[in-house]
């Protein structure tokens, strides 16, 4: 990009350039012209030779849909060799100018109507209106007129005063030289850029805004806006038109590149988009129909994710649009299942929809399938991720797994429940009920988190929730109910619950009936998915079978949330997976071009740190810096290191003995890896952070309890750690910073304990802790009270200053 170059250009000459098709207004947005008295103040301060500030023109032989006409003036369009100015800057000024100059009717506004005082003024006063009421003739004029018009043509109706202010301000506006800087040689991301930082406040044009602009055709009646707006409107009889305009160009790009970022999106030429747009649009459709009928999705609401549309719809566009049959339905209907319940595509979408395409590929092709993201379908994971929230793709998924087995009236077994689509959208909706009710529950002072819990809630009619059910015990209204249908045990199976007196609904036992409950469901998603196919792991750790196990939990678990939270926060293009066994620990992050992962194995009581370089690009980098690498790793503590240039692989490893997490080999390598451009540095920098932090051996239990604080401007939590066995106790009277939003987990956490009365709201930005609360690790409570992403062993400290790692770790202050 060359440096911009500042000019500047007279009245004339800019309006000869707008009118001759050399200077062009893109269309990022509709509101491209001020109104009439936006549009006035602008004149005004011409007259006056005010400064109006810089017109900023990107100059450039990209062609970009442009305003092509303003009223009833068209513009020339530009040949294919000539360059084109683009506002970039200015567009309402110039637009502004225009329509005034030439009188134009621009929608419902006429800019005719701006008319310039003609009698004396101080320079603090208005000049230009839109409204004559009070004003003489022959003391305004027209604006159109002050410069379309000789003083000739205008003697008879002003007095000489009048004809020589007119004279003024004509010259006023004809020799007023507007100034303006030329971008040139720019790329169209570089020029977008510069758009939205001068436009929108700061509100970012989105990949679609400018694609719009981009991607048209007047031959071929070609317009990306409207080619969307019809696919919308197509889809709205089914309820599927909240797609977002960003996914038909995702699919295209990773048709043709392999990747959906940003920036390859806006590099398509648009001879491409435009050839393969009919046909990827066909693909969609395809896919909306197969997630509707085979997963019951009953609106593009409540699709766990809009992006699993994409993987699938790329099937069909590979597979000639034929529906999948055999294993290929197996393998797509598990990748549906695995990514909503694992909450694939919360974040590093892009990167993902690469891998997952990936493995659509892998599935046509008709190899091993290998899922990329592993799931452990148990209990807990319904515990941890089912909280009842319409905004989570765990929840969504569960909906239509419910809506999916057409769900019986519990009055009439001939009946199914009509759900209402609307309704669905609401977590109040009618058609949800909680089958323990959460009243019933509160009177039996249950924890309601466990409760608001997706394995507690059913799809029932109105009349049913409202009349019959209410809040009553599962033992009153059960019994009430089998009165009407005899044979409610149907009824209750189509809803994945069994026998009354078994699911403990007879005697309201809670915990029975969830745990039942959700054995079923599991069995039912086994039935239905690939577990099987779980990620796999190197035979060299598959073949250990050790049990023990050698790491403390609260390392890992505290390490895979502070990875995932960095990523959320920053917004990192990373893959990272969490694989734990009995006899091993793994941490590993993945990106395009390398896996780092953190293994910790028992069958030879070593503790390891792994590099597999994936990009043969990348690789001859690090082949060539060998010696750097062998010199980092030299250090009398490691069992061995390795290069192994076969498997591309590095390898350190540690005797179990020795301190790993205090040894500098890891940091070295990951810092190496920074500066050789492969890892991100702030990612590796809290991962490595964290390990360190939580390598400390915590008591399972404490002896004494020992009041600890975690303070942050006008806000401070008070509470104890009781060891790992329990967790963190937060007290009541601690306050938090709810301004500051929570990441990963915490965040849910924190809105659980508001709407349980846990925490109760005192300002906009404050809450404060009622009643007590048990954390599981000590970030975690941090978080909860400051937000963010927090070390809470070294954020919690006492009385005087010392952290409770110092505290119950016996870490050096």
């Amino acid at each position: 990009m060359n440096l911009p170059k500042p000019a500047s250009i007279d009245y004339d000459d800019l309006i000869k350039e707008v009118e001759k098709g050399y200077i062009k207004i893109p269309q990022f947005q509709r509101d491209f012209v001020w109104d009439l008295e936006k549009s006035a103040n602008l004149l005004d301060s011409i007259l006056k030779g005010y400064p109006i500030g810089t017109f900023i023109l990107w100059k450039t032989q990209e062609r970009l849909k442009t305003v092509g006409a303003l009223g009833n003036v068209a513009f020339r369009e530009a040949e294919p060799y000539e360059m084109i100015n683009y506002v970039l800057d200015g567009q309402q000024r110039i637009t502004s100018l225009f329509v005034a100059l030439k009188a134009l009717k621009v929608g419902k506004i006429d800019y005719s109507e701006i008319y310039v005082n003609l009698e004396n003024y101080d320079n603090d006063d208005k000049i230009v209106f839109t409204d004559t009421e009070d004003m003489e003739d022959g003391t305004y004029i027209k604006f159109s007129n002050l410069l379309e018009h000789s003083i000739v043509d205008l003697y008879h109706n002003y007095d000489e005063e009048k004809l020589k202010r007119i004279e003024k301000y004509k010259n006023n506006v004809k020799h007023y030289n507007f100034s303006i800087i030329k971008v040139e040689d720019t790329p169209i991301e570089i020029a977008t850029e510069i758009f939205t930082r001068i436009n929108s406040g700061g509100k970012a044009l989105s990949v679609f805004e400018i694609m719009c602009a981009k991607i048209f055709d007047i031959k071929l009646n070609f317009d990306l806006n409207q080619r969307f707006e019809k696919l919308t409107s197509e889809l709205s009889s089914i309820d599927f038109d909240t797609i977002p305009s960003s996914l038909p160009l995702q699919l295209i790009s990773l048709i043709l590149t392999g990747n959906c970022k940003g920036k390859t999106i806006l590099s398509l030429k648009k001879e491409y988009v435009i050839n393969i747009w009919d046909n990827i649009i066909v693909s969609i459709k395809a896919a909306i129909d197969y997630v509707r009928s085979t997963f019951a999705v009953p609106s593009s609401k409540l699709l766990p994710y809009d992006v699993l549309l994409i993987p699938i719809a790329y099937y069909f566009y590979r597979n000639n649009n034929k529906s999948p049959v055999g294993k290929h339905n197996k393998h797509l209907m598990d990748m549906f299942w695995r990514y909503s319940l694992m909450q694939r595509y919360n974040n590093a979408t892009d990167s993902k929809l690469a891998t997952d395409i990936k493995t659509i590929e892998s599935i046509l092709n008709n190899n091993e399938y290998k899922p990329s993201i592993r799931i452990d379908l148990t209990e807990n994971l319904f515990k941890e991720n089912g909280a009842f929230r319409l905004s989570s793709s765990f929840t969504k998924a569960m909906i239509c797994f419910y809506i999916k087995n057409i769900p019986k009236r519990l009055d009439n077994n001939e009946s199914s429940v009509i759900v209402d689509d609307k309704q669905l959208l609401r977590g109040n909706g009618k058609n949800y009920h909680h089958f323990f009710p959460k009243a019933f529950m509160k009177k039996k002072n249950f924890d309601l988190s466990l409760v608001d819990n997706i394995v507690n809630i059913i799809l029932v009619d109105d009349y049913t929730n409202k009349y019959k059910i209410k809040d009553k015990a599962p033992s009153i209204y059960i019994k009430e109910l089998e009165k009407e249908n005899h044979k409610i045990q149907i009824a209750l199976a189509s809803h994945y619950i069994g026998e009354p007196e078994e699911y403990g609904l007879i005697s309201d036992d809670y915990i029975t009936f969830y745990s039942k409950r959700v054995n079923w469901i599991i069995d039912e998603f086994d039935r239905m998915m690939c577990l099987d196919s779980n990620v796999e792991l190197d035979e060299e750790y598959e073949n250990n079978e050790e049990t023990n196990d050698i790491t403390s939990a609260d390392i890992y678990t505290s390490l895979w949330n502070k990875v995932n939270d960095c990523i959320e926060q920053n917004n990192i293009n990373l893959h990272i997976n969490e694989i734990s066994k009995s006899r091993m620990q793994i941490v590993q992050l993945n990106t395009s071009k390398v896996q780092l992962r953190f293994v910790a194995s028992t069958k030879n009581e070593y503790l390891a740190c792994e590099l597999l370089v994936k990009d043969d690009l990348y690789y001859s980098k690090i082949l060539n810096q060998k010696k750097d690498f062998e010199e980092l790793s030299s250090q009398k503590e490691l069992l061995w290191s390795d290069f192994e240039e076969k498997s591309k692989k590095i390898i350190m490893r540690y005797p179990k003995s020795v301190d790993f997490f205090n040894k500098k080999a890891h940091e070295k390598l990951a810092m190496w890896l920074i500066k050789e451009g492969i890892l991100l540095k702030e990612t590796v920098e809290l991962f490595l952070e964290d390990i360190i932090s939580n390598s400390g051996t915590a008591p399972d239990e404490v002896n004494e309890k020992i009041k600890v604080y975690c303070k942050g401007k006008n806000i401070e939590g008070v509470g104890f750690y009781l060891g790992k066995r329990i967790g963190f106790e937060i007290i009541p009277g601690s306050t938090v910073k709810i301004s500051n939003k929570a990441y990963g987990a915490a965040q849910k956490k924190r809105e659980e304990l508001f709407e349980n009365g846990t925490i109760k709201k005192l300002t906009e930005t404050k809450g404060e802790f009622i009643k007590s609360y048990i954390c599981n690790t000590p970030s975690q409570a941090a978080d909860i009270i400051l937000g963010g992403s927090n070390n809470g062993w070294i954020m919690w400290k006492d009385e005087n200053n010392k952290n409770i790692d110092v505290l119950f770790r016996n870490k050096k202050n």
